[in-house]
């Protein structure tokens, strides 16, 4: 299978800020969206500001022959095939909120614990919106995921 190339972004990822924050971050630029208060206790912790250099990898990037469908329980394996993991919830909504015209084109995700996940993507002709629900047991090829290298030499604090 040919593999897409990726770009890297650098961003700086503020987790100094709550996860109603970070949220909000992206819900006052876009449309709107749905949110599960539940699921944002569930997001991991981390402290400070970053710069991380964090990119997109297409789902279908991460099937093998034949399959049209990834478990939530096969991803990190299979981006760390291609030295890669998924960006945390904070890293995800920085990302997101700087590069807000990549959820118009496609749905961007992140994933997190037993079936939590955030999604940005369009939701109509008035603009993007936030998903942050817990369900999810499979994704398919329209999805890529904010990730960032495993060994990110280029990470460094600010």
């Amino acid at each position: 299978m040919q593999h897409t190339t990726h770009h890297a972004y650098k961003i700086l990822v503020n987790r100094i800020r709550t996860t109603e924050e970070a949220t909000n971050s992206i819900l006052n630029t876009y449309f709107g969206g749905y949110v599960n208060e539940e699921v944002l206790k569930d997001v991991p912790r981390n402290e400070g500001l970053k710069e991380e250099s964090l990119l997109t990898i297409p789902c279908e990037d991460l099937f093998r022959d034949g399959e049209n469908y990834l478990s939530v329980d096969d991803l990190p394996d299979r981006l760390a095939e291609l030295g890669y993991e998924l960006a945390d919830f904070f890293a995800f909504c920085s990302f997101v909120e700087k590069n807000q015209c990549l959820a118009n084109q496609y749905p961007i995700a992140t994933h997190w614990g037993k079936g939590c996940f955030a999604i940005a993507h369009r939701t109509s002709s008035r603009g993007c919106g936030l998903s942050v629900r817990r369900i999810f047991k499979i994704w398919s090829i329209r999805f890529r995921f904010v990730c960032r290298p495993l060994h990110n030499a280029s990470t460094m604090q600010v």
